[in-house]
This record gives C-alpha cells, structure tokens and sequence, in this order.
C-alpha cells in the first residue's frame, strides 16, 4: 500500500475512535447526573431494592427496608423458601405484582421471618403457596393482604394484623398454657336460671409450641357430663376438667346434675334435667364427649327401663351431635346397698359392670369403668371412697373417678397429675359451701395408679364359663369372673312344664331365677373352668301357705303323696311346691290372705294347701276367679278344723293331690303333725 492510501486510513480509524470516546462520556455523565442508564433491573423488582444476580441472573435477594430488612430466596427442591432477616419494619407495597419476589411466588411455599424483624408489609406474601406461617413475637403488625391466602398463620395476642387479608386466613393466637374454657355447671338445686342463658361466644384459636418445637393448635375437648347426685358429689366434672388440664388438655366441661334422678327422667322433654338437656344439644354441636350415669342399682334392678331410658338419649345426641361419643358412666359396690364385705361390695359391682356393659354393647357406646377402679381399691388399700352415707362418693371416691374419666376417654396419663388436693375447691353436695379437697398426697398417688391400672393395665379378667342345661341340652351360659358370684337367669320351658329354680351337680337346693350366687357358695363346684346348672321343671306347682302349716310338716304330706302316685301311675316327678312364709304378722311377706294368694297367681301354681274357706271370696283372694273347686281337708291343722284345699285347673295331676289330700291316708298323716 503506497502512503497516501495509509494516511487516509489512519485519518479514518482516529476519526471513529474519537467517537466512540465522545459516547461514553456522554453516557457516563448521564449516569452521574441520575439520567437512565444502560443497565436496568429486571421487571418485577421495586423502585429502590437492591438486588443480586444468581449465576443465571435471576435476582434472589432484595434490601426491602431502610433499617435493612433483606428478603431472600433459596432453593428448596422444586420450590423456593423465602427468608426475611435484619431488624426493623419490611417496607409496603400498593400491590401484589409490585413485590420484588412476585415472579416466583407460585413457587414460594415456606417463609421463615427472623426474630428481629418488627413488621411486615402489605402484600408481602400475597400469592405465595405457604400454609403455615410462624409471625414472631417480635412482629407488631402484619400489613392488609400481607398473609398468603388458605394458610394457618401462628400469630402473638400483640401483633397487629390489618384487615383485608387473602381469602382463607386462619390466625391462631399464642398461648404457652392451656387456654380459658367457659365451662357450664347446672344443679337443680344450686342454679338459677338456665344453662344456655349465658350467651355463647366463638373462641378464637389459640396454639403452642410442641416438645419438638412446632406450632399446634390447641385442640378444645367439649364434654358434657349428665348424671344425679353420684355425678355431682365433689363436683366430680370439674375435678376432670382441673386434671385434664393440668396433663396438658384443653377442655370446656359442662354437667347437668339432679339428685336421685334417673335417665328415663333424664330423657323426658318435660322434666327439669330434660329441659336442660334438649336446650343445650340444641345450643351446641360439637360435643366430643357425652357422659350418662343411671341411678345407682337401676342398670340391674330395672334393666329394660334404664336400656330403653338410655337408647332414647343417644337418640337425642346422635340427632344434635356431628361427631359426639357417648360413654357410660359405670358407677360402684356401696355398703349402704351391698353390704360391708369386700365380695358383697364386689358382687354388686360385678352386676352393674354386666348392665353397663351389655348396654354398650348394644348401643355401640363405650363405658368408663369407674366402679371396677373402686372395687380395686376396696380389695387393695385401706382407703374409704365414701361419703358418711356409705353410698355416694366421698372426696376421695369423686378424685378417683374424675381420674378414671381423664384416662378412659382422653387418655391422660393419670399418675403425672400433679394438682393437690388443695388445690381442688369444690362443694361436696347440695347446700355446702366450697372448699379445698381434704385429700393427702399419698392418697391422690394411690387413687391416681388404681385409675390407670383400671384402664390400661387391667388386662384379660380371668373368669369361668356357667352353663344353664334344659332337658339334656345348654339351653344358655355365661361367662362370670373368678372371685364374683352371678345371677341366675330364667329358662324357657315347653308344654305344661313350669320352671321352678336351678340345681348344681349333687345339690337338693333348688335357686330362684334372679337370685344372685356368690362365688363362696359355688367354687368348689367348678371344674375345669366350667359350672353346670339343671332345670328343675314341674307339670303341677302345690302353693303351700306357711301361715297354717311348716315346711317340714309338709313334706311329710308329700311322703304320702309319692305313695299314692306310685300306686296309681302319675308321674311324681313332675310334681313341685313353693312354700310362702306367713307365720308371723309384719314380719313374713305372706301372712295376709291377699299378699300370699297375689303371689300365687303370679307363680301360676295348680294347688293351694292349705287355705281358709274365703279362698273363693273375691274381697278376700286374688286367685278366686281361678278356683275350680275347693273342699275342707275334715281334719284339724295346726289347731284349726275349717282349713281348706283348692284347685286352680283340671290337669290329672292337679286332680290327683286333690283327691289324695282329702282321703283317709291323708287325713291321717295330716292329724298326726304336730
């Protein structure tokens, strides 16, 4: 290349280089004097913020306040979580797309805010996948629409949280302890008013830290108790609630108690305890627990009205409740109703369990054992767990049962209760005033692990198997607990056969249908786990009034009248008799004519022997329109000639002691007795 073409090169390059230089100055004098740069942040990040670069030049870490307060992201797999760290108040944002972190919010699905941090600004987490977020207590306010929507958010009494949030926040209030309750205590006797007249308030929810460190919501356990006097001695549900509380449960209790009542008054509409108890169903639907307790021996004595009293008010709950559990509330032994000694306590105990337990089962309810834990005690400490009356609950029989309650239905474990009796101020019954539980720690520790023991430690009861023969065959058993006796049922007979009672193996006596058998009287017949009862059946029943002759003198007649059967062909075996004591006035039950002739129509007997001549007299008999024939016997007995024989039927048997008891043979053996 000759100079002349390098000269007009080189004048070219100076030329552009010269410029290139002028731009830049340009520029970087625009930049000095606040003017837009060439280099400007991406969309989505606030006027202000600082930011930085990731390696693929996302931004992931803001400066959202002046004090600072930095926000940063972080990976956390697919998703992002969101840190808030430094002290002071986050700045606010008029909407959700002008927060820096908007872009990945879809993504965000946890947020950790630093203890320092002291408020957080509108819309901060708008739009975020969070469901839970812890504010700390350091926070004092949350900003309008700040909190992500659908979340549980874990928030102090003291934080200020501005109306207009996403749809679906739930703040859950701090409480280290368990929350108040407003719990609802009515007695016939002691309230004035109703129990849904004080109005009814939605809590808010409250939560707490678990031993692991994370929020839980305090989880409020509705209870409503329903009883009489066995209920409220000690006031026994707010016993439950102190315990539970004091194990960590948050529980609101309610008790409606009357003295003396029973379920079948409980149910009515019209009573004053069933006014109560239909209002307050009505009122409130989320019970958890419904507890029921019958009169004392009425589960036994009166089984069908206490079964049928109890159906109707599961009924009542079942309508009311969404999810309501009913528990049975069985009750104990007492001396005033069984007797002093431990197997007459025990044994009454044991009948309640079968009531209890039967009904449970066919209602498909559960039962708290409270008696079982107070036959335990009586068999195994010196303790008295009753009142003066030697029925109802003392202070020490109302503790064990609340404790029985807290670990049969919530499953507390009673023995680390740490509440002394001090520290229960209760009214013992109607009319007292409230005072401290005079209960000594080495008490409440013995009753606390008998309650456990009860429910959870009580294991398989070993029992024994009581088989009922009819006619060569099992017509029913039981199974009955080793240590307690039973009761006997009845037996369904065919034909003209009458049931008379039940024998053991090589036993003459002859037991009653009803009649309870303690373990005493029949141990020593078991074997092999196993007892066998007979069926004693008749085809004729001889009433024998005890008034006009004695037992013994009785079976004397009946010596003779085997003879006669055997002579003539009738089937003695089918013959029975029930004798009705009536010797003496105000002390046998069957010395008046119309108590002994009610019980007779009542055995279905065939014969009367002997009676008086008025046994055909209307006014007199109860079995008048049911003798076919009367006669008098024609000799004296027991000083008196004018005592008779009747028959109620015409079966040959009936007919067959007719004839003989008025026969020579008879009256001979009749006026030899003395």
């Amino acid at each position: 290349m000759n100079s002349a073409k390098l000269s007009g090169v080189l004048r070219k390059l100076l030329i552009l280089l010269f410029a290139v230089t002028a731009i830049m100055c340009i520029s970087l004098v625009g930049c000095a004097q606040g003017q837009g740069c060439a280099a400007q942040p991406p969309s989505g990040v606030g006027d202000g913020d600082d930011q930085d670069e990731d390696d693929s030049g996302d931004m992931k870490e803001w400066n959202v306040s002046a004090t600072p307060v930095t926000a940063k992201l972080t990976e956390n797999g697919e998703y992002y979580t969101l840190d808030i760290s430094g002290s002071g108040d986050m700045k606010g944002w008029t909407k959700a797309e002008d927060v820096p972190w908007y872009d990945y919010a879809e993504k965000i699905n946890a947020v950790v805010i630093g203890k320092d941090v002291t408020g957080i600004g509108s819309y901060a987490f708008a739009g975020t996948s969070v469901k839970s977020l812890i504010v700390p207590q350091g926070v004092k306010s949350v900003g309008s629409y700040a909190l992500p929507a659908d979340a549980t958010v874990y928030a102090y009494a003291d934080t200020q949280i501005q109306d207009g949030q996403s749809s679906g926040v739930s703040v859950s209030i701090y409480s280290k302890s368990v929350p108040e309750t407003h719990d609802r205590h009515w007695t016939s006797w002691g309230s004035t008013g109703h129990i849904t007249d004080e109005p009814f308030t939605a809590d808010a929810p409250f939560w707490h830290f678990d031993e692991s460190g994370k929020p839980v919501e305090w989880k409020k356990i509705k209870v409503l108790f329903i009883g009489n006097s066995f209920t409220f001695y000690y006031q026994m549900p707010k016993q439950f609630d102190a315990i539970a509380e004091n194990l960590g449960y948050y529980v609101e209790t309610y008790s409606i108690a009357v003295p003396g009542q029973t379920l079948e008054t409980h149910a009515d509409e019209n009573s004053n305890s069933g006014t109560e108890i239909s209002a307050l169903l009505n009122k409130v639907n989320d019970f958890d627990y419904v507890v029921v307790q019958e009169q004392s021996t009425r589960p036994y004595t009166e089984y069908d009205k206490f079964f049928n009293a109890l159906k109707a008010l599961k009924k009542k709950v079942d309508d009311t409740q969404e999810h309501a559990q009913i528990y049975l509330y069985e009750t104990w032994g007492s001396p005033a109703s069984a007797g002093d000694s431990y197997e007459e306590i025990a044994e009454m105990e044991q009948k309640l369990y079968e009531a209890y337990t039967q009904a449970a089962t066919d209602l498909s309810v559960k039962v708290t054992y409270v008696g079982r834990a107070f036959t335990y005690i009586k068999g195994n400490t010196d303790i008295n767990l009753y009142f003066g009356d030697n029925r109802h609950p003392g202070p020490t029989g109302s503790y064990l049962s609340a404790c029985v309650h807290v670990a049969n239905m919530l499953g507390g474990d009673v023995r680390k209760v740490s509440l002394t009796g001090k520290d229960l101020v209760v009214i013992s019954n109607e009319g007292a005033s409230a005072q401290p539980m005079n209960l000594t720690e080495a008490q409440c520790e013995t009753l606390r692990a008998a309650a456990y023991s009860t429910v959870f430690e009580s294991g398989q009861t070993e029992t024994y198997t009581v088989k009922f023969w009819y006619n060569g065959q099992v017509q029913s058993e039981k199974s009955a607990v080793v240590g307690l006796g039973f009761t006997l049922p009845t037996c369904t007979v065919t034909g003209d056969e009458k049931f008379s009672g039940w024998t053991l193996d090589g036993s003459d006596t002859v037991y009653s249908p009803g009649e309870r058998i303690g373990y005493a009287a029949i141990s020593e017949n078991i074997e092999n786990g196993v007892i066998n009862f007979y069926a004693q059946t008749r085809e004729m029943i001889i009433a024998v009034w005890g008034r006009w002759i004695t037992e013994n003198n009785f079976l004397q007649v009946m010596d003779g009248f085997k003879t006669y059967c055997l002579a003539n062909g009738y089937n003695y075996d089918k013959v029975g008799y029930v004798y009705y004591a009536g010797k003496t006035q105000n002390v046998d039950a069957y010395f008046l004519i119309a108590d002994f002739t009610n019980q007779v129509k009542a055995d279905d007997a065939d014969v009367i022997f002997p009676c008086g001549d008025n046994i055909s007299n209307a006014a007199q008999s109860n079995v008048a329109d049911m003798v076919t024939e009367s006669t008098a016997l024609g000799v004296s007995l027991e000083g008196n000639s004018t005592r008779y024989v009747a028959k109620l039927n015409e079966k040959s048997l009936t007919q067959a002691f007719y004839t003989y008891i008025t026969s020579n043979e008879a009256k001979t053996i009749i006026g030899s007795l003395s």
